[in-house]
């Protein structure tokens, strides 16, 4: 039923580009050829340690992602997939993952929104994944500006019975910005064994985890 409703809403809200009003033109809706070819020039895949990303978190991709999880805009998915999912494809490859696993979210914000945004781009990109259970309904990390009481928000929110003993393991999640919230899942993947690794990639880093050069 919530899904109905996203799509009933989408269907009578604007499909116009959310960056310059203009009508999406071709294959997208919500973004103009013009602004999606923006879009294509800014992305590149980073790398630093045993994380991977492809945008810096700027102000387009801030409201990008804001419209994709804040206002359901689920179609975004499609734009994501489509713009980050030949890197993604390639990280898997290359590093040799066995299993992915998108960063949950709390059943509350599920029950709002209606769905995972990870989870969403990696359906759309036809991706195998794993799902962990996320436990603890947490305030939205943005709205937590210490890096203390972030890792005390996130703290026991994940429970997990995977079996990950000599796996490589792909941790997605959306945005990086301290790591805060991985690093616990992190933690919980390894309470069920020892994996071979552990990776990460996400969409887009804040500038905060580019400066400090954040690994896992």
């Amino acid at each position: 039923m919530k899904s109905l409703n996203l799509n009933i809403r989408d269907f009578f809200f604007s499909s116009d580009c959310i960056f310059c009003s203009e009508k999406s033109q071709g294959k997208y809706r919500y973004l103009c050829h013009k602004c999606y070819g923006k879009l294509e020039r800014k992305r590149s895949l980073r790398n630093v340690g045993n994380f991977y990303y492809i945008f810096d978190y700027d102000k387009d991709i801030k409201k990008m992602i804001g419209f994709f999880k804040l206002q359901n805009r689920r179609y975004i998915s499609q734009i994501f997939g489509d713009l980050t999912g030949k890197y993604l494809k390639e990280i898997i490859k290359f590093e040799e993952v066995d299993i992915v696993v998108p960063v949950p979210i709390s059943i509350k914000r599920k029950r709002e929104r209606g769905f995972n945004q990870v989870e969403d781009i990696l359906e759309y990109l036809k991706i195998p994944y794993k799902s962990i259970k996320r436990v603890k309904n947490t305030r939205p990390m943005h709205q937590l500006l210490n890096e203390e009481l972030r890792k005390e928000n996130i703290k026991n929110s994940f429970e997990s019975s995977l079996e990950v003993q000599g796996k490589t393991i792909l941790v997605i999640d959306d945005i990086v910005t301290t790591g805060s919230t991985v690093r616990e899942l992190i933690k919980i993947l390894k309470s069920c064994g020892e994996p071979k690794k552990i990776l990460v990639f996400s969409l887009a880093a804040a500038k905060t985890a580019v400066n400090n050069r954040v690994s896992f």
